[in-house]
């Protein structure tokens, strides 16, 4: 039998498999090899200036904004490749006043390759050398510095790791906010930067020089929110304020986490109005020590004592601006607190210009300066200020005072207000309501046991003044100054005073006693005995009526008519006094005091002579004084004795004022 040979065809097939493999094998690592080769000796002979070109092109077409890389390019492989241009030039868009955004001796660029697929794109590091940048803000709050086509859309800046600027400069324009702000750019031996700043912001001049300390990268946090921003210091101007800080900004310097120590000195903060644009009011001059802090929209700043004018402060303020509207709340305690510098505040005229003075006439002493009202619409306050001690009160006698003053909508209440003065109490409230350049304001106050010898001036006759005051006033106007509301006032000011005592001197010249007068004064001013004084002023578009004003004392009763017209600032009242003893040189005659309030004249009623005007006066007093009973206290704060005023008033209508015992002789005269 014939054997069969064993198949061929499987081992065939390994046999010829394997030499394909190792061929396919042998092109494999001959290709990547050669790849190997091509991309070393790319490395090795590429000339970046290749892509100057290509680089202009595709930020040009892409930011509609011609760049300009006039100088060589180099570069440096990496993961993060950086890229150095010289002779840089990038447009700012057609609106913008300065032609460049950037203008660059050399600048080098670290990119962050999977940052450039993000939105905001990252920029890992920018450093420049003799850079000039130029950043605008349009009157339509466009910026030159965005660069999607409009310039509107913040997302379209890149965020910068790392922004190191030596020997630049960087200008701010924005003319619609009348600010123009340049900043030299400088790098210190230890690493620190050095920012010096001038030019005009919001109009006001600026001067500054500040290092930020130990941070080449300083500049680079302001284009990225989670770097921390380095340490800073420095002093400078700002209008008329001397200024220094130091302190940290927040991430990025963002505000949110800024903490600051300021201190800052000058003649007005009303200057800082137009910087803040909110109703900052008029002050003295001052100095301020405070911490700042500004957390998610809100500011905190805590006043250590700092003096205004004569006036030492402390306290604090919470400024909240993250809504449509800013607001102020905050506590502060004054001690001392000077009246006169609350002034400016009040819009007393003692420091105007000369020009607005002569308009406003030498004769006048209502305070004529307007209202300024302008800013109130841009924030709401609340401010409670506690006075502890009160100096030079002058003849106001205020010893403390303190209010809760809320500014809220163009409308500022303050109440409560509460005053310590004269040894007694004032207790009222306060409205000023803007309607456009005027003011509507209400007021109204009752005051209690004012002890009248510190309220009178302080003068030989009236040291002998003693006694307490009550009352209570109302008055409500319209105007656009304090004597403009007091023109067109209405309301009514009411007075009552309980026993006491008050000079003879003043009450015999009152009655022209002359021989009583010449007495005491050649032997001396003695006091008499005050038994009540009592007045009635409604006040009626601008005139105050002397409705029911009567002095009674053991001496002398007097009875005041009249009127004052706050418009014109005119006084013309007559003063009837009835005097209940007997003198040669009585003549019982009324006395007119008339004139402007600045210089009133005094005269005497000769045809009046002999005439017991006063007693006919007070019997048409009755019923008003009667309704001021109520108001008159005692020391221990029982009624005092105005009922015996009263009866005293309706004997006099036909026995006179003191009734017939004391009429004998009056009539021998």
């Amino acid at each position: 039998m014939m054997s069969r040979a064993p198949p061929q065809g499987p081992r065939s097939n390994v046999s010829v498999g394997r030499p394909a493999l190792r061929r396919a094998l042998r092109t494999i690592l001959a290709v990547g090899g050669l790849l190997l080769v091509l991309a070393l000796l790319l490395v090795l002979l590429f000339e970046w200036n290749w892509l100057r070109r290509p680089i202009e092109r595709w930020v040009t077409a892409s930011t509609g904004r011609e760049l300009l890389l006039a100088g060589d390019m180099s570069g440096r492989w990496s993961l993060k490749p950086t890229l150095t241009f010289r002779g840089v030039r990038y447009a700012n868009p057609a609106w913008a006043e300065q032609p460049y955004l950037l203008e660059a001796e050399e600048i080098s660029v670290t990119i962050d390759l999977g940052g450039m697929l993000r939105r905001p794109r990252v920029v890992e590091a920018i450093e420049a050398r003799g850079a000039r940048i130029a950043l605008e803000t349009a009157a339509d709050d466009r910026r030159s510095w965005r660069f999607d086509a409009s310039q509107s859309d913040p997302a379209s800046v890149p965020v910068i790791r790392r922004l190191a600027i030596d020997g630049g400069e960087v200008r701010y324009l924005d003319a619609a906010a009348r600010t123009d702000v340049r900043a030299r750019i400088g790098s210190m031996s230890d690493g620190s930067s050095s920012i010096d700043v001038a030019g005009h912001a919001r109009g006001m001049p600026v001067v500054a020089s500040l290092v930020t300390i130990g941070a080449t990268e300083a500049l680079g946090a302001a284009t990225d929110p989670g770097a921390p921003a380095p340490a800073l210091r420095g002093k400078g101007t700002l209008g008329d304020a001397r200024i220094t800080f130091s302190g940290r900004l927040g991430p990025g310097y963002a505000a949110n986490g800024t903490r600051l120590k300021v201190t800052a000195s000058g003649p007005d903060l009303s200057a800082f109005r137009p910087l803040a644009r909110a109703a900052i009011p008029a002050t003295p001059p001052y100095r301020i020590d405070a911490d700042v802090a500004i957390e998610q929209d809100r500011a905190t700043i805590v006043l250590r004592p700092s003096t205004f004018g004569a006036s030492r402060l402390q306290g604090s303020l919470d400024l909240s601006y993250g809504g449509g509207r800013a607001k102020v709340v905050g506590r502060m305690s004054a001690d001392p607190l000077d009246l006169a510098d609350l002034g400016p505040l009040m819009g007393a005229a003692g420091d105007r210009p000369a020009a607005q003075a002569a308009r406003q006439g030498p004769r006048r002493i209502l305070p004529q300066v307007p209202f300024d009202t302008a800013l109130w619409p841009n924030v709401d306050m609340d401010l409670t200020l506690d006075a502890v001690r009160v100096v030079d009160a002058g003849r106001w006698a205020i010893d403390a005072f303190s209010f809760r003053a809320v500014l809220e909508e163009g409308t500022l209440t303050v109440s409560p207000l509460s005053i310590s003065m004269a040894g007694g109490s004032v207790a009222g409230n306060l409205s000023i309501e803007r309607r456009g350049k005027a003011v509507m304001l209400r007021s109204d106050a009752r005051f209690q046991r004012l002890q009248l010898a510190r309220l009178l001036p302080s003068t030989d006759a009236t040291k002998a003044g003693l006694g307490q005051v009550n009352g209570s006033v109302e008055l409500s106007g319209e105007g656009t100054s304090p004597a403009g509301v007091l023109a067109a006032g209405n309301g009514r000011l009411v007075l009552a005073m309980g026993p006491g005592k008050i000079s003879n001197l003043l009450l015999e010249v009152a009655g022209l006693d002359g021989g009583e007068a010449v007495r005491f004064l050649l032997g001396g001013d003695r006091r008499s005995e005050l038994r009540c004084a009592v007045a009635a002023l409604p006040v009626r578009a601008g005139m105050v009526t002397a409705e029911a004003v009567v002095i009674d004392t053991d001496d002398t009763l007097i009875a005041i008519t009249g009127s004052a017209d706050l418009k014109a600032e005119q006084l013309d009242f007559t003063l009837h006094a009835q005097p209940k003893d007997w003198s040669l040189f009585s003549v019982r005659s009324p006395i007119h005091f008339r004139g402007p309030f600045s210089r009133p004249r005094v005269s005497v009623d000769a045809k009046a002579l002999g005439l017991r005007a006063a007693a006919t006066i007070l019997l048409g007093l009755v019923n008003p004084l009667a309704a001021l009973i109520p108001l008159v206290e005692t020391g221990g704060g029982e009624d005092a004795d105005c009922r015996e005023l009263l009866r005293g008033v309706k004997a006099g209508a036909g026995a006179g004022p003191a009734g017939k015992d004391r009429q004998a002789p009056a009539q021998r005269r």
